[in-house]
Parts: structure tokens; sequence; C-alpha cells
């Protein structure tokens, strides 16, 4: 990353701080998105997350802005930084489009990417080891974006921002799948690596061998 994108992600992830408030002293008017009136800053974010592609055009189309303009500055501010930095970076629309939700609503419940919900990471986890078992490839190429993009380490930066051990793992993750060597099973080692972290599991079986840590399974995907 430059400094220039460092400083755009502190900016948006500050402006989210001072604009996210458990109870805000405006009440938020209804927002019309896909034929419905929604209630609420929370109802809100999560609608834009189950609906992906609709919702980013809502951010860098300027509604967003001109919508919350009249009631909250903060959070007009919050997305024109984040239409700014889309304008500036190509192609990193989906993780500006995500940080922008999960500062708008950091409790926001459930884990959500590119169109895809679950009800916690634990669930992705889950499911990753389950199509990995199974060498159903199905959603690989969804589960690259989610380390190309370094979405756990945003997740715990914004999410779990006192976790360490979260970050740490999240990091490790991440810098295995930057170091895979290309090959017809890469990056299935980092897969299974990702799935055992978020899935909360104790242990984690790959071919008759019993791994207690991600670190101690990374090292021999590496051997």
């Amino acid at each position: 990353m430059n400094d220039k994108f460092d400083a755009a992600e502190d900016k948006i992830a500050e402006l989210g701080r001072q604009s996210d408030a458990a109870e805000r002293k405006t009440v938020a008017p209804p927002y019309r998105f896909l034929n419905e009136s929604i209630t609420g800053i929370p109802r809100l974010a999560e609608t834009l997350a189950k609906n992906w592609d609709a919702g980013k055009q809502q951010l860098f189309r300027g509604f967003l802005s001109a919508y919350f303009e009249t009631f909250d500055r903060a959070l007009a501010e919050q997305c024109l930084a984040a239409g700014e930095e889309a304008d500036r970076t190509n192609g990193r629309d989906d993780i500006i489009f995500w940080r922008f939700l999960y500062t708008l609503h950091p409790g926001m419940k459930g884990f959500h990417w590119k169109g895809r919900s679950f009800e916690s990471l634990s669930a992705l986890g889950r499911e990753m080891l389950d199509l990995l078992w199974r060498k159903d490839r199905s959603q690989n190429r969804y589960y690259r974006t989610i380390l190309s993009e370094q979405v756990l380490s945003a997740y715990a930066a914004i999410v779990v921002p006192e976790d360490k051990i979260f970050q740490e793992t999240a990091a490790s993750v991440e810098t295995s799948y930057r170091l895979e060597k290309p090959g017809r099973n890469s990056p299935i080692g980092t897969f299974y690596a990702m799935a055992y972290f978020l899935s909360g599991q104790k242990t984690l079986n790959v071919e008759n061998r019993l791994f207690h840590t991600v670190e101690e399974f990374a090292g021999y995907m590496r051997e």
C-alpha cells in the first residue's frame, strides 16, 4: 500500500468512528432503496450489504452522501471520502464499500462480502472446510477475493480492534496467500488455514495429520 492509500483508509476509519454511536442524537429519516423505506442506520447498512451491487451504486453515485447531508455531516463526509478513494484506486470498489458498511455499523451481525452473507465468520469457515473436504472448488474464486483484498485484516481493524490474536492470525493467513507459489492446487493450503482459523475448530485434520495452530499448518504446507 502507498502512503496516499493508507491516508485514505485512515480518513475513512476516523470519519466512521466519529459518526458511529450507539444512539445518534438526530433520528435518521427513512431511506428509499429497492422500493422499500428503510428506517435506522443498522438496518440500512445490513440492507446495503445484502444487496451488494445496488448498494455500491448508492454509495458511489452520491445518493447516500446526499441523504446523510440532511442530518449527519460526518456520515456525508464518510461517503464522499469513500467515493474519492474509489476514483483514485482502480478496482478497489468492493473493499472500499465493505469498509464503508462496517464503519457505518461496526456492530453489524454476520459477515457480508460481494453479495454473500454469513451469520458469522465461523459459518464462513465451516463452509470452507466442508467444500475443501469434498474437493468442491465452486467458491474458490470468492475465497481468493477475501484474501487478496485483505478483508480479514480490515475486519480486525474495524470490528475487533482490541483482538490482537485475530489481527495477527488474519495477517499471517493473508501473507501466506501472497507467498503461495502458482500451481494446480494453489492456494488450497491457505484456504485450509483460513477455514481452520475462522471456524474456531481446535484441531485441523488434513491427510490424517492433526494440526493445532494456523502457524503449524502453514509450516507443513511450506515443506
